[in-house]
């Protein structure tokens, strides 16, 4: 008779909480720089896995579709390129177990238009 495995897989909650502070500004006509507060440990329900970062281009000719980018739960900010150039995006960051948690407060930011750097935050 062979022996019996298996494997157990078990679901995380997701956090319950939200990285605070997220700001936006550009860093050249195709790229902006996102950086938010870590989220508290208070409300974390699970193992604290990632940040994920959202963003969508608004009011634009191109095709506009919801994109995000990963990064590790030590990193606090990203640097977005390959972006529409003099372009509104709108951003929200979520703190990720094996599932996201509560979106962040949303921010707005222009790609620049080759001229000076526009800030918008969220505080």
């Amino acid at each position: 008779m062979l022996p019996l495995s298996f494997t157990a897989y078990f679901a995380l909650p997701a956090p319950s909480v939200s990285p605070t502070n997220i700001t936006a500004f550009n860093t050249s006509s195709t790229s902006l720089h996102v950086s938010w507060q870590p989220i508290s440990t208070q409300g974390l329900r699970g193992i604290f896995r990632a940040y994920r970062l959202y963003y969508i281009a608004q009011e634009t000719y191109f095709p506009r579709s919801l994109k995000n980018v990963t990064v590790d739960s030590t990193t606090l900010e990203v640097e977005l390129i390959d972006l529409y150039k003099f372009t509104n995006y709108t951003l929200y960051v979520v703190a990720r177990t094996n599932k996201d948690g509560m979106s962040s407060e949303k921010v707005n930011a222009f790609t620049d238009e080759d001229s000076k750097c526009l800030i918008f935050s969220s505080q």
